[in-house]
């Protein structure tokens, strides 16, 4: 295990790093400095931390990497930390790889760093209260074969022919006004189908259920007469047969609803004589129970009637008695 190696990276994200017996050492900046005739730009450098916080710190950070425990790198850092002290009393430097070296000087630790990250770009000139401008007419070469004009304005003037481009107009973004249209007009007419279905008077089929919406008859044609209300009974075990009236009429019976148990059928036709519809009951055998509706209409309109009782009452379909 490298422990140096992980000194010099925990170093680095952290800018301070205490190791058990050497001491705390630190990552600075030493900033730029100005001497009154140039600037010197400054660097980072590791200096020894004549105080500091004793942690485990680096132990727990060198245990995650490793992925061992952190007593293990708690004696891994305390190895590298005696060996380290016995190199430097003989005189040897300790290497933190990248940064630089810990040395002994007179008995004292010092910490040398790499030579590397001390370089920096020479001092700049500079004078207080000069403008940079005049500064670099100064330092522009002077060549003796041009004439001196030519590098007081080194960039010619445009030509009286020469035009700039005109910059480009920010003009109204037509594709995304018309497509954010369509979007709302999409939005509105999903929301008036919605609307106009949940408003819808016609209920849906109950097919026996406990819950059933409001069942209207709609208003009959101009050619069709009102619906004519039949005897109001419990129940009725005979089936009737079609009858034509006098006056082009046809009277019949139309099965709305079946249902296995006579309680079912007996709940809806309570249902739908609540909603004010003429309904009763007829009893088929033990096993089907009719919900049935007497009509009267003219005879030309019979299938008209019956595809309005069934948008109405039962879209599965209703069926003539």
């Amino acid at each position: 295990m490298d422990v140096a190696k992980y000194i010099g990276l925990f170093l680095l994200k952290n800018n301070t790093c205490h190791i058990h017996g050497l001491g705390n050492i630190e990552w600075r900046v030493k900033p730029a400095s100005y001497n009154g005739h140039s600037l010197v730009p400054g660097v980072r450098e590791v200096v020894i931390a004549p105080t500091g916080l004793a942690d485990d710190s680096l132990s727990n950070f060198i245990a995650t990497n490793e992925q061992i425990s952190i007593s293990k790198a708690t004696n891994a850092v305390r190895d590298f930390s005696v060996a380290a002290k016995n190199d430097l009393q003989a005189g040897k430097e300790v290497t933190i790889p990248s940064l630089g070296s810990f040395v002994e000087v007179n008995g004292k630790l010092q910490f040398n760093t790499a030579h590397y990250l001390l370089e920096t770009p020479g001092p700049i000139p500079a004078e207080k209260g000069k403008p940079k401008r005049a500064e670099e007419r100064q330092t522009a070469p002077a060549y003796t074969n041009e004439p001196a004009a030519a590098y007081a304005n080194p960039i010619s003037e445009p030509t009286a022919n020469y035009e700039l481009p005109d910059a480009p107009k920010q003009g109204l973004n037509w594709g995304r006004i018309i497509l954010l249209v369509i979007l709302l007009a999409a939005i509105i007419g999903g929301i008036g189908y919605v609307v106009k279905n949940m408003m819808s008077t016609g209920g849906g089929y109950n097919n026996g259920s406990d819950t059933a919406t409001k069942q209207v008859i709609p208003a009959p044609a101009q050619d069709m007469a009102p619906v004519t209300p039949a005897v109001d009974s419990a129940a009725v075990d005979t089936v009737a047969t079609e009858v034509v009236a006098p006056n082009g009429t046809i009277s019949f019976k139309v099965i709305l609803n079946t249902y296995e148990t006579k309680a079912k059928a007996e709940k809806r036709m309570k249902q739908l004589r609540n909603y004010g519809n003429n309904v009763e009951l007829v009893v088929e055998d033990t096993n089907q129970f009719h919900v049935v509706m007497p009509v009267t209409t003219p005879a030309g309109n019979k299938q008209k009637m019956l595809d309005s009782l069934r948008n109405n009452f039962n879209p599965d379909g209703v069926f003539e008695l």
